[in-house]
């Protein structure tokens, strides 16, 4: 027998199992998984919670091309020098620099003669839970000396999420509990007892972002707009009861 009830921050699936022909195997001594007169509560619990996303990401990327590898590539690590000089003195910020990557390609042939070109990349990221705007400054100095916005997004910091879980978490026990409970009563059984959890932590995205055009950034120094939305936090759990 299958029970469901919708609910707007909870979803739940309560399953009864109830299996005669065990019981009666048990009442004849052949190891059953309960005595006779039980029946296990199998239930699922998810939780919702909608929450402001507390770290800001900005990935920007300073990317060349240069027919002397060499020179190529002293173009792109002066860029860099010179971008992580400018990042060195922000506190709360934590910085990364990504893939370093030089290939070389054929543009397309002019009068029939193929130009062969090397191109280069590399990244820096910037991540704060704390300086915002000091980041987003940042990044907008870095559009205007030639580096390009590959992405700027609102996170959830897993100090935050974890948080809100534990939250969560308590809240998902009290309703397991009573509903198996509630369904203990319907079946005319009042000794309830929860003898497995099990929990998913689930996961947590990124709320939506608002930026200008990067044109309008590369031709300033503005720092890029950024409005942190709201991310779902989730978490499920299963229990199962044993009902007298």
């Amino acid at each position: 027998m299958t029970v469901k009830k919708r609910m707007p921050k909870c979803a739940a699936m309560l399953m009864l199992l109830m299996v005669p022909c065990f019981l009666q195997a048990q009442q004849s001594g052949s190891g059953g998984l309960l005595p006779a007169g039980q029946t296990l509560v199998s239930l699922s619990i998810t939780e919702r919670h909608d929450v402001v996303p507390d770290r800001l990401v900005a990935s920007l990327r300073v990317e060349h091309e240069d027919r002397d590898p060499e020179a190529l590539q002293q173009r792109i690590n002066a860029q860099m020098d010179e971008a992580l000089q400018r990042i060195d003195g922000l506190n709360d910020v934590v910085v990364s620099t990504g893939r370093y990557a030089v290939h070389q390609y054929q543009r397309q042939p002019r009068n029939g003669r193929g130009d062969s070109v090397w191109r280069g990349s590399q990244t820096v990221t910037l991540e704060t839970d704390t300086a915002y705007e000091q980041v987003r400054a940042l990044a907008g100095e870095l559009q205007a000396s030639g580096f390009v916005m590959n992405r700027l997004a609102w996170q959830l910091s897993n100090a935050r999420a974890d948080q809100v879980r534990d939250d969560m978490l308590e809240r998902a026990i009290e309703r397991a509990r009573s509903r198996a409970q509630r369904a203990g009563e319907a079946l005319g059984r009042t000794d309830v007892e929860i003898a497995e959890i099990t929990v998913d932590a689930g996961s947590s995205g990124s709320g939506p972002v608002a930026m200008r055009s990067m044109a309008m950034e590369a031709a300033s120094s503005a720092a890029p707009e950024s409005r942190p939305g709201e991310t779902e936090v989730t978490l499920t759990i299963n229990i199962r009861a044993v009902a007298r």
